[in-house]
């Protein structure tokens, strides 16, 4: 909470049993943050999702209008390439 308005969870109710890559989980976490900023369109608001796998998080997050992060902690810095 200290970070964090919200969590959205595989394992919440309204979501179980979508997984990513169901958008579903996503359209879940959406209506979470619409409801939290009510007063203002949803047209005005920005999401991103950032995420450790490119296919279940990145592309899946992108689907539902997502501006996606690819966050790869696993890969050596010298094995990064030039633009990340």
């Amino acid at each position: 909470q200290d970070f964090f308005h919200f969590c959205v969870s595989g394992e919440d109710k309204g979501v179980f049993p979508k997984r990513k890559p169901d958008k579903g989980i996503y359209e879940a976490a959406l209506e979470t943050f619409y409801n939290l900023r009510k007063e203002e369109s949803p047209d005005s608001l920005n999401w991103i999702h950032v995420g450790d796998d490119l296919a279940n998080d990145v592309g899946a997050a992108a689907i539902t209008g997502a501006k996606s992060i690819w966050l790869s902690a696993e890969e050596e810095e010298s094995d990064l390439p030039s633009w990340s």
